[in-house]
């Protein structure tokens, strides 16, 4: 029932040039850990994935789900992109927004306020054949290539 596993990003700790704690002492001595920064150790392309799902989650952010969803037009280079934008009963014109400047997006009007977590699942539950999925916040843009 929940088909094949997605791709991930697999990411490799470095350690940052200040590992001191600045109230005492390193953190590595101090717990085993330094201050990280996380980099991609490998960049999974779109160019395997047949179809790639985009699923943003949007609470009255009209504006930024704007750029979000303008950022998108330059699509990755999978065969198909579905974006699917799940909006929880904003009150600022979002989903008119969706289905006047972006008819190419599957909008998901919701009539409550579901929340993060349940918007995530009811856009996933439209992209399930997808081989990979994005979950996208709305006031995120993406550059163009990032997905490539």
């Amino acid at each position: 029932p929940w088909g094949p596993p997605v791709r991930a990003v697999v990411v490799k700790a470095t350690q940052s040039r200040n590992t001191s704690d600045s109230l005492s002492g390193s953190s590595t001595e101090k717990y085993g850990w330094s201050n990280e920064r996380f980099r991609p150790q490998e960049r999974p392309t779109c160019n395997v994935c047949r179809v790639l799902g985009i699923v943003v989650v949007n609470w009255n952010t009209r504006e930024e789900l704007r750029s979000c969803l303008r950022s998108l037009e330059n699509r990755p280079t999978a065969e198909e992109t579905r974006v699917v934008v799940v909006d929880n009963a904003s009150r600022d014109g979002s989903a008119d927004l969706v289905r006047t400047e972006f008819p190419d997006v599957l909008l998901l009007a919701e009539r409550a306020n579901h929340g993060y977590a349940r918007g995530n699942n009811l856009g996933l539950a439209r992209v399930e054949d997808a081989d990979a999925v994005l979950l996208l916040n709305p006031d995120t843009e993406v550059p163009p290539g990032t997905l490539d």
